[in-house]
């Protein structure tokens, strides 16, 4: 949430050592050519080299700082992907859509509970018990006489 100031550089990934006060040896490390910071005494000395004409590093007029939650570019892709999936599944689920048109005669001889009457229990107790090894035998017997 902070903003941070920009610095770029021509080379896509280069460092550079501080030379005094607090921060003196520490690296400022740009990576995909970009370093940012809050530092006071780090962006007076770099501030303080481009005015010197160094070639290599500037600040971008278009984007002078930056959010410290845009640092990290594997977050910002994971923030564009969701972001992108909460729009794909908005789109998809808007009541706009045209959801084509459904043939009601091809559903008007489905059962349902006010269609079709529910079994009694007189029904279900008809049914006749089969005997299994009757069955079989029956089978068994039927088949040896196919053989014969």
């Amino acid at each position: 949430m902070a903003q941070h100031k920009l610095y770029k550089s021509c080379l896509s990934s280069n460092s550079y050592i501080f030379a005094g006060g607090t921060i003196g040896g520490k690296r400022a490390v740009f990576i995909n050519g970009r370093y940012a910071t809050g530092n006071a005494e780090e962006i007076a000395e770099l501030d303080a080299l481009i005015a010197g004409g160094n070639q290599y590093i500037y600040v971008d007029a278009s984007e002078p700082e930056v959010d410290t939650d845009n640092l990290d570019p594997i977050e910002q892709i994971r923030r564009k992907a969701v972001a992108e999936y909460i729009a794909r599944q908005a789109a998809a689920n808007s009541l706009t859509n045209d959801r084509g048109e459904t043939a009601s005669d091809k559903l008007a001889n489905i059962g349902n509970s006010t269609t079709i009457s529910p079994i009694s229990s007189e029904q279900s107790n008809s049914v006749e018990a089969v005997d299994p090894t009757s069955e079989l035998a029956t089978l068994t017997a039927s088949l040896k006489a196919k053989k014969a």
